[in-house]
């Protein structure tokens, strides 16, 4: 959670209290109770290797941070339609969203609070996985492995860094004046990408075990 509380200047729950209309405090609670179990629920969805792909691009797209550093996308209307996307994608129905996260049928604010954490959990996936110390991290894992092979996404997202998101990071850093609509998050695939194998593949476990440590704490 200290990653949320820091982010928009250290103003992102209050932000998301008032675009929900429910107080810090609530928020608060909220996205604590949430931000774990979304980003559980999305790891599942990423078992499936088209959904796993389609995770990729959205981690490649470059803007998929700019959440976390402006303010003016808490209220949009295409993020929260992005995020409610999301859930219905990872959870399979809007009313299965709903159930999972204990949401009232008529709760628009806790919705509109699921749609942000939604949201909130693949920028923060997208900045802890686009930086160029993963690199490092890699390194470490071809010089303990034994040459087994794990499926994974670790290794693919440091991969991609590797072979060119890095040189997207000064644009990723920058100020971003528009975000990407991601309605059909794990849908319909636009483009295809291959990617190398490597001998060693951290496991889903290990990514989204620290996002969602991060978002937990």
């Amino acid at each position: 959670m200290e990653i949320l509380r820091a982010a928009q200047g250290g103003r992102f729950v209050a932000n998301a209290g008032v675009a929900a209309g429910v107080d810090e405090t609530a928020a608060a609670a909220v996205l604590s109770r949430m931000g774990p179990a979304i980003a559980a629920q999305l790891r599942k969805r990423a078992e499936d290797p088209q959904a796993f792909e389609a995770l990729l691009d959205l981690l490649e797209d470059g803007d998929g941070d700019a959440f976390l550093d402006d303010s003016n996308f808490m209220d949009d209307p295409e993020l929260i339609k992005d995020g409610k996307a999301v859930l219905t994608d990872i959870f399979g129905s809007a009313k299965a969203a709903r159930s999972a996260l204990a949401i009232e049928a008529r709760d628009d604010a806790m919705m509109k609070l699921a749609a942000i954490a939604a949201s909130a959990v693949l920028a923060v996936l997208a900045r802890q996985y686009a930086r160029p110390q993963m690199q490092g991290l890699m390194g470490a894992q071809r010089a303990s492995s034994n040459g087994s092979e794990q499926g994974g996404i670790l290794s693919t997202i440091v991969e991609a860094v590797i072979k060119g998101v890095v040189q997207e990071t000064t644009r990723q850093l920058a100020p971003k004046k528009r975000r990407r609509r991601t309605t059909s998050v794990f849908g319909t695939r636009t483009r295809r990408r291959t990617r190398k194998r490597r001998n060693t593949t951290p496991s889903l476990d290990q990514i989204f075990g620290e996002i969602i440590g991060a978002i937990r704490r």
